[in-house]
């Protein structure tokens, strides 16, 4: 008698649900398969991988064969043929990423896998909350526009991805890379990204994007949410003159708009010219402002639009700002208090030498000197010399002398509270620019909609970044490679999302809620889980594939799954027969 046990979780409905949204078909018409690959294609090779990056955390190539020979047999059922483990050597899962680092090939995969994106999530869901109901004949499809950075610690070259560059990761030390992404404005689901060279400003990445999206969709009346690099002058006058939507914070960095926005713009805020108005979430005031049109143009004059300026103070940011504020604001003040000169000779000097160790504290310190009034005291220092002189008739005449030296110190230090009322009065206002007629979109919903995308891209991006995908480090060093991993471990990134987006969907249908997911707490319910915690939750099952080999015949046992887990399948348009079908899978004999 022979035994065969696996641990089998959630491998089964990983590789379920990818093969259920084509992913394999896919990946097989667009990144091809070589012509004496008579075993398994690049989308089964690929279903594999990452089924395996998923529930094991691990991109790495080197460790995937021996995961597949560990779990032949289930991962053979799943597929419906035999897996070799020779489909999961580093040679092999090398040439499916540089099939994915081929543009053609991965941008006809992007555009097929964002169709299907678009195609499962009806507007109503997208504009519902925010948008008044005519907008849905107008504003077609909305999206979040955003660029992040990947380190590695790879040498540099002039040609190279890798490259030095502003780190939003906080390592200026390591070289990176550039990824600039499009995903789906509330769900976050990815639609199509862009890889360039770690020293390329984000900016210069908009426009490119933004003509992929037009060369897949018929882009007109879509709405583009971006940070404010997206509010260049250019290229919001690229998104109006293909009629177009955006809505965006206004780059500041001009110093003309800057002192417009503080002089103008704020100080109408706060003396009470403009009718303010509140922004309301959860029955509480999160932010209020007002809001002005005015006319923008192209160079020639040829291109006119009306454009809304929000002006916007989140309370949210403001405490954030004010906290930074305060720390700095101390920091200067303890350390112009122990400010000194060094002993001179007349009091100017002694005064001329702290004005100058002050000036240089404040041209260091984000602090200005109109904060601080600042009190001096002298410390005269008085040394006596004793002198002796021994004369021609060598009589000694003895004597001292007094010199007088003056130190000057900071004796007090105190912050002007009138001059930090009038800097916090100011502090934690932004300004938004947005074409949207505000029939479409009202004030207090156009920021409530820009506040909710900052959030779902920059969780696409931690998904990126952390386990399971976890892209950091890159075991890879050629920019094909490195471009083809980035794309490949998008695809974990994607399942991830649009599994959670269609678990979500299924149960605001239904009206109900989730209960039991969460570790610890098997009475919490969510109607917005993730798919990590569906994993994890899978895995916490411990379900298990035995197979018992009896007088030459194999009979296979599935641990009976939790009907949390039937629930799960079911939400996702699939059923427990993914499980099942595999008592049906027939050993060979010879292993």
């Amino acid at each position: 008698m022979e035994i065969i046990n696996e641990r089998i979780d959630d491998i089964p409905l990983i590789i379920s649900y990818l093969i259920k949204n084509k992913l394999v078909t896919s990946i097989d018409e667009h990144l091809k398969n070589h012509g004496n690959q008579n075993t398994l294609s690049n989308g089964e090779v690929a279903v594999i991988w990452l089924a395996y990056m998923l529930s094991q955390g691990d991109h790495r190539k080197a460790h995937v064969a021996d995961w597949v020979s560990q779990h032949q047999i289930i991962l053979s059922a799943c597929i419906g043929k035999r897996v070799d483990v020779n489909n999961f050597t580093d040679d092999r899962l090398t040439r499916l990423i540089f099939r994915c680092s081929i543009d053609d090939c991965w941008q006809a995969l992007e555009r097929d896998l964002a169709k299907t994106t678009l195609a499962l999530l009806p507007m109503e869901h997208v504009l519902e909350p925010y948008f008044e109901k005519n907008a849905i004949n107008i504003v077609k499809a909305a999206f979040k526009l955003d660029g992040t950075s990947v380190t590695g610690y790879h040498e540099v070259s002039q040609e190279g991805l890798m490259r030095y560059g502003y780190s939003k990761d906080h390592r200026p030390d390591l070289a990176q890379v550039k990824l600039m992404s499009c995903v789906e404005g509330l769900s976050g689901c990815p639609i199509i990204s862009d890889i360039d060279s770690g020293n390329v400003n984000d900016e210069s990445m908009y426009e490119p994007i933004l003509n992929r999206m037009r060369n897949i969709f018929h882009t007109e009346g879509f709405l583009y949410c971006g940070d404010s690099k997206m509010s260049l002058s250019k290229i919001r006058k690229n998104i109006v003159s293909n009629k177009e939507f955006y809505i965006c914070p206004l780059e500041l960095s001009n110093s003309k708009t800057k002192n417009v926005f503080k002089e103008e713009w704020v100080s109408k805020a706060i003396d009470g010219s403009k009718q303010i108005i509140n922004i309301i979430h959860n029955e509480e005031i999160i932010a209020y402002g007002y809001e002005f049109e005015r006319t923008e143009q192209d160079s020639t004059g040829t291109l006119q639009w009306n454009e809304r300026v929000l002006i916007v103070k989140s309370l949210g940011y403001f405490e954030g700002e004010k906290k930074r504020f305060d720390k700095a604001l101390k920091k200067t003040k303890d350390e112009i208090s122990k400010l000194t000169s060094k002993l001179c000779k007349d009091l100017d000097e002694a005064k001329n030498l702290l004005d100058a160790l002050i000036e240089d504290k404040f041209s260091k310190s984000k602090i200005s000197k109109e904060f601080f009034e600042i009190e001096y005291e002298i410390e005269e220092v008085i040394k006596t010399y004793k002198r002796t002189e021994i004369r021609r008739n060598e009589k000694k005449r003895e004597g001292s002398y007094d010199i007088k030296r003056y130190k000057m110190r900071v004796k007090k230090t105190t912050i002007s509270e009138e001059k930090k009322e009038e800097y916090l009065n100011k502090l934690g206002w932004r300004p938004f620019v947005t074409n949207i007629p505000s029939n479409l979109l009202s004030f207090s919903n156009a920021y409530s909609y820009y506040r909710k995308t900052q959030h779902v891209i920059e969780s696409g991006f931690h998904l990126l970044k952390a386990d399971p995908v976890g892209i950091r480090p890159l075991f890879v060093r050629r920019d094909d490679q490195i471009k083809g991993l980035i794309r490949f471990l998008g695809l974990g990134v994607y399942f991830q999302k649009i599994m959670s987006l269609e678990l979500i969907i299924a149960l605001k249908k239904n009206n109900e809620e989730i209960m039991g997911l969460t570790a610890g707490q098997p009475k919490r319910k969510t109607p917005t889980p993730t798919t990590i915690s569906v994993l994890s939750y899978f895995s916490r099952c411990g379900i298990n594939f035995s197979s018992i080999k009896i007088d030459g015949i194999w009979k296979n046992i599935i641990s009976p799954l939790p009907e949390l887990c039937l629930k799960i399948l079911d939400l996702l348009g699939l059923s427990d027969n993914i499980y099942e079908k595999l008592k049906k899978w027939q050993i060979p004999n010879e292993g």
